[in-house]
């Protein structure tokens, strides 16, 4: 039954696929396809391992999963141009602190110019935040906030290159986490409150 709805979906999409050029996509792990992955390798490098790479294997290149995520496959059924990820140039400092001394890092990040603007651990929330793990030797860190949460993604793909055109198909998929930080964490959200911020997430989608 899950199969036969899912593919009732999907063939009203094929049958409009030639109306479609393209995809936007936002969301969290779900979704990111390398992302994360790739910052925080970048990250990890620049401050000597005081923070650790993630999504590190048995994952399977960057993904938080053993394969493509889901939108990788919606691209290649409509036949549309290939997932990657998207980022806007990034500057910033990361100020560690380790048993022996204290340092700061002055990070700088290229911009990526593709079509998924996903980044794992994020929120349905506005701003950017930083849930990578520390390295061995390190008490804390700070700084470095730089993962966009929904509304960043959103913005960040708006003010690079402006509003979707027809043909994009645009995906959101997000507020897993906000539910699980309420739960096991300190955010503290109602249902309600996520939904609210997701659906003005979409409201600026369209």
């Amino acid at each position: 039954m899950k199969i036969l709805t899912f593919l009732t979906m999907l063939c009203p999409m094929y049958l409009f696929a030639s109306d479609f050029t393209q995809m936007s996509v936002f969301g969290d792990s779900l979704s990111d396809c390398g992302n994360k992955f790739a910052v925080s390798h970048e990250l990890s490098s620049a401050t000597e391992g005081a923070l650790l790479a993630s999504t590190i294997e048995p994952n399977w290149q960057g993904r938080a999963s053993n394969g493509w995520v889901w939108t990788e496959y919606l691209a290649q059924f409509l036949e549309l141009p290939p997932i990657s990820p998207a980022r806007i140039e990034i500057n910033t400092d990361i100020h560690v602190e380790r048993l022996s001394e204290k340092s700061t890092y002055f990070i700088q990040l290229k911009s990526q110019k593709g079509n998924n603007w996903s980044a794992g651990g994020a929120m349905a929330l506005p701003g950017n935040f930083n849930n990578l793990s520390k390295g061995e030797g390190v008490l804390s860190f700070t700084g470095g906030n730089i993962l966009p949460n929904s509304a960043s993604q959103i913005a960040n793909r708006i003010n690079e290159k402006g509003f979707f055109d027809k043909g994009t198909i645009v995906t959101y998929m997000l507020g897993t986490n906000n539910m699980w930080y309420s739960l096991y964490g300190d955010l503290g959200q109602t249902g309600s409150q996520a939904a609210k911020l997701a659906a003005t997430d979409i409201n600026n989608l369209i």
